[in-house]
């Protein structure tokens, strides 16, 4: 899974945050954090007012 974290670190999703927030979502449910905490970086980043309003 170390290369879905390269991806996302890359910036190949940073098109659509509702693709993000369902990476972070899967990664949650299957219990991969490291997946989890680049998909949550990528979203405050990129878009910081949804990442406040759905993360905190």
């Amino acid at each position: 899974m170390a290369d879905m974290r390269v991806y996302i670190n890359q910036g190949r999703y940073d098109y659509d945050s509702k693709r993000l927030f369902v990476i972070r979502d899967n990664a949650i449910n299957t219990g991969h954090l490291g997946i989890q905490d680049a998909a949550e970086q990528r979203l405050k980043k990129y878009y910081p007012k949804l990442y406040q309003r759905k993360i905190g």
